[in-house]
């Protein structure tokens, strides 16, 4: 096979993650999280960084009863998050203030995000190009990575959102990348000692528990490669400097006191950390490739057990494989400590699981070859892997196609469309709703209340709202809701959409997960209820 045919095969999927990465990426409106990254970004253009409070609206969605909790107190202050994404966020508003249409605002506000990630799988690919490996190889294994990457359905809706996930891909693939050049083929010493500890700082940022798997995995690395090869203490440097520069953040942020309400908030035991770990290995068994991992390692298990070190010291593939392989029960460790699990935090595993898989690959195939394989024994090998890895992604993936070619549209869609329709201004009016209120900040510019947590339930109940928006499937200060329907006038507004818990969420394992198509309501008492204030 001729190396053009190589690299049609490898454009042709680049082509392909990227329209899967943008296509479509206007729709549907923010959901919840989306909505608060975006309005903190509106709040830098204006203040310069995170304010909480503007006069008009609070943005504040701790769950923690203390809702000063995540409040830099004197300078008001979101400190319950990085404030990176916030910025990049900002970048977004920005351009997006130009223009009227919610869905090309949407797009602007999703693309930063969206390009920092594809810019994380192209420097995933570019460590690949290090590999000692003729360039054909090069190309089909960095063609299977990204394949990996393309039928990752979860990594794909996280890279898009206005959030921290591709920032957190982007900055730790870049750490890795600088790393290994450095650590396994000894290029670019001042990248190493001059950018990484800067671009672990932009991690720490990003969100502090990746700043902490990576940069103390790194240093039990280095440790473990001076206990066995006796190196200087020289390469420590730049990690410990790193930890050093995010000392003031780390006050600043007030990491220690906040993660420990949030923990005492939702508790932290040991039952907990074990079913956070199963649930961690439950997820990637059956969204991502994990059997394919734990096959591949047994085989190169029985290759490399006659004389492991000999394999180790002379197979740099296998140098790599067993790092990346280290880091990824690390971070498994690590990332179980946090007191509540969601899928959108093993974003920036996701690579390490694909690299280890392909480079695995590669290992095994030259084993093959050098026992008078061919390329045809190993797809043999190969295919039924895949096979059984994608039985359970098979809903999810149609999902995916049938979302890329319909735009989808949520409850939020609905509700603002219906809003800007009426109200010539939608700056005076007050709303109220118990979700995703932050939305509805950005995209009417209206004053709402109530929220999600309530930040201030007292005052608000108080108010006479223009709109009320009691979401369904949502408890959380309903009655504060009804009573406002009970107290004063309103005409009941129903639109033909369920009215589902998120707008849409990237999640694909929640009670209420990611919807790949609008969903309709089945009967009239499904609509989307809303109710307007009379004249």
């Amino acid at each position: 096979m001729s190396e053009r045919i190589y690299w049609i095969f490898f454009v042709f999927l680049v082509v392909l993650f990227v329209f899967n990465l943008f296509i479509n990426i206007s729709h549907p409106l923010l959901w919840n999280d989306e909505g608060e990254t975006v309005m903190f970004g509106e709040r830098i253009l204006t203040y310069g960084y995170p304010k909480v409070n503007d006069g008009k609206n609070i943005l504040n969605l701790t769950e923690v009863p203390d809702k000063n909790v995540g409040v830099k107190e004197g300078v008001d202050a979101w400190i319950h998050l990085g404030w990176l994404q916030y910025y990049v966020s900002a970048l977004g508003v920005f351009v997006a203030s130009f223009f009227d249409d919610p869905y090309l605002k949407t797009a602007f506000l999703r693309m930063p995000f969206a390009f920092f990630g594809l810019l994380g799988v192209f420097i995933n690919i570019l460590l690949i190009f290090l590999l000692p490996i003729g360039r054909r190889s090069k190309l089909f294994v960095s063609s299977f990575f990204i394949f990996i990457e393309l039928l990752s359905v979860f990594l794909v809706l996280h890279l898009r959102e206005a959030r921290h996930y591709s920032l957190t891909y982007f900055l730790s693939s870049l750490a890795f990348f600088i790393y290994v050049r450095y650590r396994f083929f000894g290029k670019n010493k001042k990248t190493y000692f001059l950018i990484l500890p800067f671009v672990l700082v932009f991690l720490f940022n990003s969100f502090f528990p990746v700043f902490i798997t990576v940069n103390f995995y790194f240093l039990i690395y280095e440790f473990f490669m001076f206990l066995i090869r006796k190196n200087t203490m020289k390469s420590f440097i730049p990690l410990i400097l790193s930890i050093i520069l995010v000392i003031p953040f780390l006050f600043f942020y007030e990491v220690f006191y906040i993660s420990s309400e949030v923990a005492r908030y939702f508790g932290n035991s040991f039952f907990i950390y074990l079913k956070n770990i199963m649930f961690i290995f439950e997820f990637l068994f059956r969204e991502e490739f994990l059997i394919l991992l734990f096959v591949v390692k047994i085989f190169i298990f029985f290759l490399a057990a006659d004389d492991f070190w000999w394999f180790y010291k002379k197979n740099k593939l296998f140098q790599i494989s067993f790092f990346l392989t280290g880091y990824f029960l690390f971070f498994l460790l690590v990332i179980a400590k946090m007191p509540y699990q969601f899928e959108r935090y093993l974003v920036s595993l996701q690579p390490i699981i694909a690299m280890t898989i392909v480079l695995d690959f590669l290992i095994l195939y030259r084993a093959i070859s050098k026992k008078g394989g061919t390329l045809k024994h190993f797809l043999l090998f190969v295919f039924p892997l895949f096979l059984i890895c994608n039985i359970f992604k098979v809903g999810n993936l149609t999902g995916r196609i049938y979302e890329l070619t319909h735009e989808y549209q949520g409850p939020v869609d609905y509700i603002v469309s219906y809003i800007k329709d009426k109200y010539e201004n939608t700056d005076n009016l007050v709303i109220a709703t118990n979700y995703e209120e932050h939305v509805l900040m950005y995209y009417l510019g209206s004053r709402v209340i109530v929220g999600y947590v309530g930040n201030n339930i007292e005052k608000d109940s108080l108010e006479k709202p223009d709109i009320v928006i009691p979401r369904r499937g949502r408890p959380n200060y309903k009655k504060v809701l009804y009573d406002f329907l009970n107290k004063w006038d309103y005409e009941e507004v129903k639109l033909p959409v369920y009215d589902y818990s998120y707008n849409n969420i990237p999640e694909l394992t929640l009670f209420y997960p990611h919807l790949f198509k609008t969903k309709l309501p089945e009967s009239r008492d499904d609509y989307l209820t809303f109710y307007i204030l009379k004249e």
